[in-house]
């Protein structure tokens, strides 16, 4: 299929959504690796991101974030000035409504949608007004991943029986959830039929990570497996899927964003000055961070890439300050050098804890070096280039 016909083909089946709109990774493991969070500053590194991690640092009480996207910079820009907005206009219940974590008359979210463009800045407002039927819906279901799942809930309700569908999502135990998928999905036409699209045409992931990573091309050839791993982890309860299948009800508070729990909330209404996007690479300079964060960034780059972000990483990091790393490859992406430590026990715990499950690798390093050693590592300023 030509490019020009995927490109046309995505559009049609409205791909051309933000990826992330809303969480992609369970923030809780964000909070344990990056602890000691308060007064200190945070690199947020995203690839199609949507602003979570570092609104996440903010209200935990970090003194400073900042955030970069390597590939949609203007994107995360737009959604951290709008959710900043709107936490600084609303409670905390409004602010769930307006994100479609609430259920919520469409009359009170109209209500909420015009509340939040006219506190914007002009030209916020001008982009925002434009994507207004995706605020309408509630921002969290109005990305590509929210379509992608919103499908997958389509298929079920033709393939399986209300009964195979609510243990397929609810299922008490893994083996239930993962026999009802089974019966009611992995059917071998239906799994022929999605293998020979996903060997045509890419119409799920963002270029640039179609072409530096080879999972994005597993999944297309077998998007079944894959959904039967979220399947036997629990859907139900994942942190990152729990605001689709839950739509008619409450959200269990410990399954939505920590920054919009009870008492955490107060942080994200004060957060906005402590919140920088940065729309250039990132260098080196006079500010150290105690923590960075790469949420799927690295298999967005090809190797000489990686390098010069590890590169720069090091040169802005304090001496021992945590990386954490996810990834979906196979294999490990960071570079094989003295400049970061694998830290394997913190790893081992994290990756326990992380509820999202969609990650092959949640990974834990350490900067090298103690500042006796380092002399100062701001000298160098070395550029986040993709």
């Amino acid at each position: 299929m030509s490019r020009d016909v995927t490109k046309w083909v995505a559009g049609s089946l409205g791909l051309g959504r933000p990826v992330h709109a809303g969480v992609s990774d369970d923030l809780d493991v964000l909070l344990s690796a990056m602890q000691p969070i308060a007064k200190r500053r945070f690199l947020s590194i995203s690839a199609h991101g949507a602003g979570e991690a570092a609104l996440c640092l903010a209200a935990a009480g970090a003194d400073q974030v900042h955030a970069f996207d390597v590939g949609d910079a203007s994107a995360l820009d737009h959604l951290v000035a709008l959710k900043l907005t709107a936490a600084h206009l609303f409670g905390r219940e409004d602010y769930l409504a307006l994100m479609g974590l609430r259920v919520a008359s469409r009359l009170r979210r109209q209500a909420l949608v015009d509340q939040v463009l006219r506190g914007l800045p002009v030209h916020e407002q001008r982009y925002w007004k434009k994507r207004r039927r995706a605020l309408l819906v509630g921002l969290f279901h109005a990305d590509r991943v929210g379509l992608f799942f919103e499908g997958f809930l389509a298929a079920l309700r033709l393939l399986g029986s209300r009964a195979a569908r609510e243990t397929i999502l609810f299922g008490a135990t893994e083996d239930a959830r993962v026999a009802a998928f089974r019966e009611a999905v992995d059917h071998g036409w239906l799994r022929d039929g999605l293998a020979k699209v996903g060997e045509r045409a890419n119409l799920f992931f963002p270029e640039a990570e179609w072409e530096a990573s080879e999972y994005p091309r597993d999944f297309n050839r077998d998007p079944i497996a894959y959904l039967e791993r979220l399947v036997a982890a629990g859907l139900g309860d994942n942190p990152l899927f729990a605001h689709h299948v839950r739509k008619d009800e409450p959200i269990p508070e410990a399954l939505l964003p920590p920054h919009l729990r009870p008492l955490v909330y107060d942080g994200l209404r004060g957060a906005a000055p402590r919140v920088r996007v940065v729309r250039a690479p990132l260098v080196a300079d006079e500010s150290p961070a105690a923590g960075a964060y790469l949420s799927n960034t690295i298999d967005f780059l090809d190797a000489p890439a990686r390098e010069r972000l590890f590169g720069a990483l090091h040169a802005r990091l304090d001496p021992g300050a945590p990386l954490l790393v996810y990834s979906n490859e196979s294999f490990d992406k960071v570079p094989a050098d003295e400049r970061f430590v694998f830290d394997e026990d913190a790893s081992k715990r994290l990756l326990a804890k992380d509820r999202a499950k969609i990650y092959r690798r949640v990974a834990l390093y350490r900067r090298s070096g103690t500042p006796a050693e380092d002399g100062d590592p701001r000298a160098t300023r070395l550029r986040i280039v993709h």
